[in-house]
Order: C-alpha cells, then sequence, then structure tokens
C-alpha cells in the first residue's frame, strides 16, 4: 500500500476556493491600481508639457488652457449653428441651444486664445469661401487682416467652446475626460486599455453608490467590493467582457478549471499545518510533516473528480495515505456524562489512557479535571458553522471559534451576562433523555432557533449531540493519534431503546465527520465502523471497580455487588454477580439482573434543589428586587411564586449563579465540629442576581443557613439511599440470585466522593440490614452482610485497597477513578474483551416499564397488584399483559405513578410530593360489574380499557385508551 506521496495540487473545498480566488482578485486588483496611479502620472506629464491639450480621437478638441474648442463638429455632441451672413450670428442663441455637452455652458474664444491653435486649425484649410469668427462674436471675409477662423467645407459655422475650470490633471481625468470618453494624445496602447477600462468601471460603479473603498489620489472612488461579488457571480456580461484587467482570465480559468494558481502557497502550508486548530483549537503541526517523505499531511492525499475545486501548490507537499494511520486493533470509549464526558482509548496494546477533549493546548502539564471535559456547547455563529459542516463529508473546514465545546466553553459561560445564557447548552444530555425537552438557542450572531425535543429532530435539524460527537472525534482522530473505527458509548439505565438508538446515531454521524473523505468513500473499511451502545453505565463502572479492588472468584464463587452510581443528573443503581467465566475466552462473566434509579438524584439537580430553597427562604428579597428563578426539579409552587417562577434567561442565569456559589457546600461537604453550635446563625451568601430586564447586580446578599443546608443535603441524599436498598430488595425477586453472604455496595460517579454519601449509608446499612436478614436469610454475620467500597481514585478508596492487600498508585491519572472508571469498564468489556457480559439491558431489549403505579390509600402510595398475575417487576406491569386495576363504576379514575422504588415499601406519601404524579383518566364506558384493565406497551405508555372479565380480548366493552407517562 502507497504510504506517502510528493503532490503539487491540493483538493480545498468550494469555500476555500473561493476565499483564495478573491485572495488573488484582492492581489490582482492592487497592480491595477498602481497601473491606474502611473496612467495618472502619464496624463500629468502630458497636461504640463504643452500648452494645449489633444484629444487622441479625430483630435476632436483642444484645451485652450480652462477652455475647450470642439473641431469634429459631431463630437460636440450638438448641432452648431451655421452661418449664412454676419447678420444672423447670435451668440447667445447659439450657446444656449448647441452647448457640446448637456447641462455645460458655452463661450466663444477670444483673439488671443485663436491664435495658439491658428495653425493646427488652419494648416489643412484651403478652401477660398470662408467665414471667420471675430473675437467680438461677428462674422467677416477672409480679406480681414483681424479676424481668424475656423472652417467647414460645407459651410460657415459658429463652434461653441465649453468654459471649465480644473486644478490639476487628475480633476481634468475624473471630471470631463472619463465622463465624456476622451482619451487623451500621447498615450501607449496599454495605457489606451486601461483609460477603457476607467471608462468601463465608471459605468458599472453608479450601481453601487457613491462610497467607496478603492480611491485614486483621493479622488477617483469605486466600490470594488461590490464590483467583485458582481463579477463573481455575472462574469460573462459583456461590459466586464470589454474590461482589459488580469482579473477577466483569472475568473475564467477559475471557471473553467475549478482551479487555483499563483500567489497563494503560504497561506495554504499555514493552514494545512494550523488545520486542527482552526477546527477544534488543537496545537498546531510542525512544519515537517510537509515535507517529511516518512510523515506527510492527510488533506493532500485526495482522489480528485472533475468536480473538486484545486490549489496549485508552488512547492511539491508530501501526502500520507490516511489508511495508514487506521488504528487497526484500536478502540475509543466514551462515557456521555451529564456534566462531564470521558474519553479512554486503547491502541494496539492493552493500555488504557484517557484523553483531552476541548483543551488543545498538548505541550501543557495534565491534571485530572482537563480529562473530564465538560459538557457544555457555546454556539458563537450557528450558521456559519452549520454551512461549512454539511460543505463536505469528512473533515469539514468549520472553524473553532464560530462554536466551542469543553473546557473552552465552560470558561466562556462562567463568566456570561444573562443575555447570552441562550448561547450556551450545558444540559445536552438531560435534553436527550427527557422527552419532552425542549432549548431555545441564540448564537452570539445570528438568529435563535428553538430546540426540538431529541427524539422529534429530523435530519435537517441541529443535532448538538452529533455536533459534540463531531468535536471528541477531531480531537481523537487526527494526525497525532490515528484513526480509530471502534467506538463504545454508554448509557444509564433508565433511557429506552429507542433514546439509546438515536444517540447511537447521532454519535455515529458526527463521528464519521471527522474522519477523511479517502476513508469515508471506502466501503470496505467503513463497514468495520460502529458505535456500540449496549452497555449500560454502572455495568460498565462493575467491571472495571471490581478488578480494581481485587475481586477474583474462582470456581462456583459468586460476588453479589451493587452498583450507586450519583452522577450530575440522575442516580442508577446496578445489580448483579462476578464470577469466574465457564467460557475459554473470558476470564470473567459479570451478569445484570437487576438496575433502577432515582432520576431526581444527581449533584446538579440536588444544587438546583437547594438553589431553589434558598431563593424561597429570600422571597420577599427577591419579589423586592424584581428577580426571579426556575422551578427546580422535585420541587413545587408555592404561594405567591407565580411572580417569581420564570422560565425567562434572566431565570435561568439567577439559578445557574446561585448553583455556582452553593458548589463548594456541597462538594466540599463538611459538618460542623464539636466548637460549633449545632445550628449556626443564619449567614449571607453573596451572588450576581439579575433583574427582569437584564440588568445585573453584584454581591447582592441572601439569607442562609449552613445548618438548614446540610440537613437539605443530607436528607435528599438519604431519599437516594433508601431507594437504592428498595430496589435491592426488588433485585432479589430475582430466581437467578442466591442469597448473599456480602452485598459489596460500589459507589461511583463524581458526586460519591461527598462524605455525606459515605455517612448516609453506613447509616442506613444499620437500619437496612436486619430487614433484609429477615426477609432473605442468608449464610454469614449479619454485621458483615454490607460492605461499601468507595469511589476509584478517592483516598477512601487507596485506605481499602491498602486494608485488602493491592498495590496502588496515588493520583496516576492513568487509572481509573469514580469518573473515569464507566470508560475504563467498557474497553474492559467490550466485545472481543476478556469480560463476558449478561444483561437484560442490551441495546436491542426494550428497559422495564419505568414507573410504579397504584392508588393514593390513605395519603400514601400503594403500588397495584393484580392477585390472579404476578409481574416480574413489583408494582410494575409487564408489556402486553393485562392487569386487573380498579372499577369501572364511574366515568373518571385517577391513576399514581413514580420512579422511586422506596414506594414499594407502602411509605411513601403523595400529598406535596412532586416525585409522585397523578394522571387524570376518563373512560368511555362505565359499568358497574366491569372493570378497568391495564397493560404497559412502552417503557412511558400505558393502555387501559373497560372489560366483563379477565379474557380482557374477548370482553372489552369499550375502546383501548392509550396514555404517554411523564
Amino acid at each position: 500500500m502507497e504510504t506517502t506521496r510528493f503532490v503539487d495540487r491540493m483538493k480545498i473545498s468550494k469555500t476555500q476556493a473561493d476565499e483564495l480566488i478573491r485572495k488573488k482578485l484582492r492581489i490582482c486588483c492592487e497592480e491595477y491600481v498602481s497601473e491606474f496611479e502611473l496612467l495618472l502620472d502619464k496624463i500629468e506629464n502630458i497636461y504640463e508639457k504643452q500648452e494645449f491639450f489633444i484629444i487622441e480621437e479625430k483630435h476632436c478638441f483642444i484645451d485652450v488652457r480652462d477652455k475647450f474648442i470642439f473641431f469634429d463638429l459631431n463630437s460636440a455632441k450638438g448641432a452648431p449653428q451655421k452661418i449664412e451672413s454676419p447678420d444672423e450670428l447670435n451668440l447667445d442663441k447659439i450657446s444656449e441651444k448647441n452647448t457640446p455637452i448637456e447641462g455645460l455652458a458655452g463661450k466663444l474664444p477670444t483673439l488671443k486664445q485663436l491664435r495658439k491653435v491658428r495653425k493646427i486649425i488652419l494648416e489643412s484649410d484651403n478652401a477660398s469661401d470662408k467665414w471667420y469668427l471675430s473675437r467680438e462674436g461677428k462674422c467677416y471675409n477672409p480679406m480681414s487682416n483681424d479676424s481668424f477662423g475656423i472652417i467647414h467645407y460645407i459651410g460657415v459655422y459658429a463652434i461653441p467652446v465649453i468654459d471649465l475650470s480644473f486644478d490639476n490633471s487628475t480633476d481634468l481625468l475624473i471630471n470631463i475626460l472619463i465622463p465624456y470618453e476622451l482619451c487623451p494624445k500621447g498615450l501607449s496602447a496599454k495605457e489606451k486599455e486601461l483609460f477603457s477600462d476607467l471608462i468601463l468601471l465608471k459605468k458599472i460603479n453608479k450601481e453601487y453608490g457613491s462610497d467607496s473603498i478603492l480611491y485614486l489620489n483621493n479622488t477617483l472612488k469605486f466600490k470594488i467590493e461590490q464590483i467583485w461579488e458582481d463579477f463573481m457571480e455575472n462574469s460573462e456580461k459583456d461590459i466586464y467582457q470589454m474590461l482589459h484587467w488580469r482579473l477577466t482570465e483569472v475568473l475564467k480559468v477559475y471557471n473553467e478549471t475549478r482551479s487555483v494558481e499563483g500567489e497563494i502557497n503560504v497561506d495554504v502550508k499555514e493552514k494545512l499545518l494550523q488545520c486542527e486548530k482552526i477546527r477544534a483549537d488543537i496545537e498546531p503541526y510542525e512544519a515537517r510533516i510537509l515535507t517529511d517523505p516518512n510523515r506527510g499531511h492527510w488533506d493532500l492525499w485526495r482522489d480528485q473528480s472533475e468536480t473538486d475545486y484545486t490549489v496549485k501548490i508552488a512547492e511539491k507537499l508530501v501526502a500520507r495515505n490516511p489508511v495508514c494511520d487506521i488504528n487497526q486493533n484500536g478502540v475509543i470509549a466514551v462515557d456521555f456524562g451529564t456534566k462531564s464526558t470521558i474519553v479512554v482509548f486503547q491502541s494496539d496494546i492493552e493500555h488504557s489512557l484517557p484523553m483531552r477533549i476541548g483543551d488543545g493546548n498538548l505541550s501543557k502539564g495534565v491534571s485530572v479535571k482537563q480529562y473530564e471535559n465538560p459538557t457544555v456547547m457555546h454556539f458563537v455563529n450557528l450558521a456559519k458553522f452549520i454551512k461549512e459542516y454539511n460543505s463536505q463529508k469528512g473533515r469539514p473546514n468549520t472553524e473553532w471559534n464560530d462554536l466551542t465545546i469543553s473546557h473552552t466553553a465552560m470558561d466562556q459561560f462562567s463568566t456570561s451576562s444573562s443575555e447570552e445564557y441562550y448561547e450556551y447548552l450545558h444540559q445536552i444530555k438531560q435534553w436527550a433523555g427527557q422527552r419532552e425537552k425542549q432549548f431555545r438557542i441564540q448564537p452570539h450572531m445570528g438568529e435563535s432557533i428553538v430546540l426540538p425535543s431529541f427524539m422529534d429532530l429530523k435530519d435537517e435539524d441541529v443535532n448538538p449531540i452529533e455536533i459534540y460527537a463531531y468535536y471528541i472525534g477531531l480531537y481523537i482522530n487526527n494526525m497525532r493519534h490515528g484513526i480509530f473505527l471502534d467506538y463504545y458509548l454508554s448509557f444509564p439505565v433508565t433511557y429506552e431503546v429507542k433514546i439509546r438508538k438515536k444517540i447511537v446515531e447521532s454519535f455515529e454521524k458526527g463521528l464519521k465527520k471527522s474522519l477523511p473523505e479517502t476513508l469515508l468513500n471506502d466501503q470496505e473499511i467503513m463497514s468495520k465502523f460502529r458505535v456500540n451502545g449496549d452497555i449500560s453505565e454502572p455495568a460498565a463502572y462493575a467491571v472495571c471497580a471490581l478488578q480494581e479492588y481485587g475481586f477474583d472468584p474462582m470456581g462456583d464463587e459468586e460476588i453479589f455487588y451493587g452498583i450507586f452510581d450519583f452522577g450530575g443528573g440522575t442516580t442508577d443503581f446496578d445489580f448483579g454477580l462476578w464470577k469466574q467465566s465457564a467460557k475459554r475466552r473470558y476470564d470473567y462473566t459479570i451478569e445484570n439482573f437487576g438496575a433502577g434509579g432515582d432520576e431526581f438524584l444527581g449533584g446538579e439537580n440536588l444544587l438546583e434543589m437547594l438553589a431553589f430553597e434558598i431563593f424561597k427562604r429570600n422571597q420577599n428579597f427577591m419579589r423586592e428586587k424584581g428577580y426571579t428563578f426556575t422551578l427546580a426539579p422535585k420541587c413545587k409552587e408555592f404561594l405567591g411564586s407565580d411572580a417569581l417562577l420564570s422560565d425567562s434567561q434572566e431565570a435561568e442565569k439567577n439559578m445557574h449563579n446561585l448553583m455556582e456559589v452553593l458548589r463548594p457546600y456541597w462538594e466540599e461537604y463538611r459538618e460542623p465540629d464539636d466548637s460549633e453550635e449545632e445550628e449556626p446563625q443564619a449567614g449571607m451568601l453573596m451572588v450576581t442576581l439579575f433583574d427582569r430586564e437584564g440588568n445585573d447586580h453584584v454581591n447582592e446578599e441572601l439569607e442562609f443557613s449552613l445548618y438548614e443546608i446540610n440537613q437539605f443535603i443530607e436528607d435528599k441524599i438519604r431519599e437516594g439511599v433508601n431507594n437504592f436498598f428498595s430496589a435491592l430488595m426488588l433485585s432479589y425477586q430475582n430466581e437467578k440470585v442466591k442469597k448473599p453472604s456480602t452485598v459489596n455496595i460500589l459507589l461511583a460517579g463524581n458526586s460519591s466522593k461527598s462524605p455525606i454519601v459515605r455517612k448516609v449509608f453506613e447509616e442506613e446499612i444499620e437500619r437496612h440490614k436486619k430487614v433484609m436478614k429477615e426477609k432473605y436469610p442468608s449464610e454469614g454475620d449479619v454485621e458483615n452482610l454490607f460492605e461499601i467500597f468507595p469511589p476509584l481514585g478517592t483516598e477512601e478508596a487507596y485506605q481499602k485497597m491498602e486494608e485488602r492487600g493491592i498495590y496502588f498508585e496515588r493520583d496516576n491519572f492513568e487509572k481509573p477513578t469514580g469518573k473515569t472508571g464507566v470508560a475504563f469498564g467498557l474497553l474492559q468489556c467490550r466485545k472481543g474483551g476478556n469480560i463476558e457480559r449478561i444483561s437484560n439491558v442490551d441495546s436491542d431489549v426494550e428497559i422495564p416499564f419505568q414507573y410504579f403505579i397504584g392508588w393514593r390509600i390513605k395519603k400514601k402510595f400503594v403500588i397495584f397488584k393484580d392477585d390472579s398475575k404476578i409481574t416480574k417487576y413489583m408494582g410494575k406491569p409487564d408489556y402486553n399483559v393485562w392487569y386487573k386495576f380498579i372499577e369501572a363504576n364511574e366515568e373518571v379514575f385517577d391513576l399514581y405513578y413514580t420512579t422511586l422504588p422506596e414506594c414499594v415499601n407502602g411509605n411513601t406519601f403523595v400529598d406535596g410530593n412532586a416525585a409522585v404524579k397523578r394522571h387524570r383518566c376518563n373512560l368511555d364506558i362505565v359499568n358497574e360489574n366491569a372493570f378497568v384493565y391495564i397493560r404497559s406497551v412502552g417503557p412511558h405508555t400505558l393502555e387501559y380499557v373497560v372489560a366483563a372479565s379477565d379474557d380482557v380480548e374477548n370482553s372489552m366493552l369499550g375502546e383501548i385508551i392509550r396514555k404517554e407517562l411523564g
């Protein structure tokens, strides 16, 4: 296979070609201007050396210092007055009716003036019958000694003379010669062409008004930019074909050959070196990549077609075949997170490394934060970005300055004003996971757009996930890392199949866009390109963490684990078994048999709910100052909130700003020590807030209590932990589960680093282990039923490893952490890896119905059950199975539903609980002897019908009614 070759021509996009031809035209124009200036000098020299000024064509008139006499009467542009006798001469009448040029007054020359031109006038006039024109305007016989005349062979004429003044040759050129198309005698053929072009340009310029950007001696003005634009689009116009400028030939060659030649090679080379810098703010390549025969540049390696645009390169450069840079054994894992996205890769050896995204300064030192890439986008000039993005199949010439992501976008977002709020999209994953969530995008430049819900996106719509994946691809697939074709993408356990598939499709499109077109056009190569999305985030973390903590089951030994993945947007639970594989190709088998989650518990959601409570506490101040805020998840409206709650950008920005102020209280949580009061006095939070008009007010003071903040955080985490244990008990329903002697609780996600998480778990373990032991007897001491394993990469994790006799290195970025462990785990349980994975959450298997449904009885949520039919998951109807739900004796019934597993305990209150929702359902048939039967047909979709018996299909009394819950 050919690896490199020398090339003297480079394929470019039409946009690039137009840019280069414009540059070339600009150079031509600069040369053109210089030639015009030399022409002016030549005209000035002619004018200064002669006492009179002769026009080239037919010697049609002479300048006698501010006076013009027309010899060629046809050039006078007005019929000269024929005089039959002296008495008929009326100078005023002649001047009025026969001025040579419209709008200019005429005068007769003086005798002194006529004497200066007598020789020229009379040297060819030999006729005997002549009339002479005197200075007084009288006609005389030729025998008179005091008269001089102007002769016409047919008769005697009075010739009007233009009386004009001009300051210099430029003035003469601009106001007389060019407007009346009068070419001076004494110019060369080339200069005559230039003069002709000046006349044509003056005509063209009339369409563009008086303002211009091209000046000659600050007098001659052409709006050359508009002329260029019109010239580029309408070069076949007759008036352009008459021009003698070199631009005509340049553009003709460009239109015929789609090729740009000439003086632009420095720019081409620089853009090749800067290509990743321009696209993604990655450090430029060094110059030798273009000349070293063992290296070379992908963008020079192209198979040219007749429709391609190219640029001629004076110095031959080295092109590199991108096929040679494919990492045949390479794999990429992407943990697409709510707050940050992690990318981990392997090349051709069993060694995984994280990768920086959105931080292209590769020379600076590394830190753990650089590898936790913020899931944020900044839309600067979206229309321009999309135009370039769609202009090429692969590696389009997009510009980082038009749309930034990750670290750069987050830095810009943190200092943005309320007016700039909608320039940023920092809830990309939440938008994808919430079926009806819409976003408004207002780019810094250009018109705003409303982004529909993710599942409603059409192919022609802007797809932020695809664009984000494109940028990830640019950081992965470049001439430093090579090219990767095998990708693994994790998902929360609660994402339904159609959402997972659409995210995979979006990533696939974006990642492909980062590849060279040579690869995209090779069907054999692209048949190996794949994005796998069949692994859940907690399962991937479990694979990684269990090995890092040294779990090495032998024989029939089974390790029972439970994942508490406390992320930025949600908390996922996953339960399963870790055991030695029975198959030779695998080391271990991981079997996931239970999954769940708390959609309201996430680090960012927790901060948003906390900010809501602080605003609510300060509602009088907020109302007085005209500040608004948004309704946080799992929070409810309150009396008077209608004047405070808003979806405006000011309200969104106020919520964001307070969340950032509160972040240290959450991420650096600490309890008051013994020397501090149990309930500290209220303090003040300093925060910048925006009023309804968008005006910012710095360091506004909001009351708060550290005790209340700590208590709020603890209560929310305790709710999440209780839901974890409820989900754990539900997983015990699985017949495959042997009652374990130890439940190994693996904490994951950045939010699990908070010490309050461990504290709450230890307290709840004491409460739950006795209940678990009573309900599900198992061997072993009840005191050892649960063991907690802190998030990887924390000091607590190192202590745990030390206790278990496992070697570790502190602060080694190449090792997984509580956040990066998901991506590391994805690589370990990839297809062809050494981990066998058995799961009911594969990419083509729909997740279970997402809600527990039931009734409100004595203010509490009671899950439904049908004594005649057992459900796979307690409180959740199986797909396409009819269950008896409620009597059909009234035309309306209320259906209550929630995602929280804690409801199975029967202790969840309904009143005032934003996590329990109510759906009002209408019946089309009311019958005292019938029942409402209900079934699930999708993760969020229920159907119900009135039927006379459990044989629903044959006893329906009404129509099947479908409801979407959410």
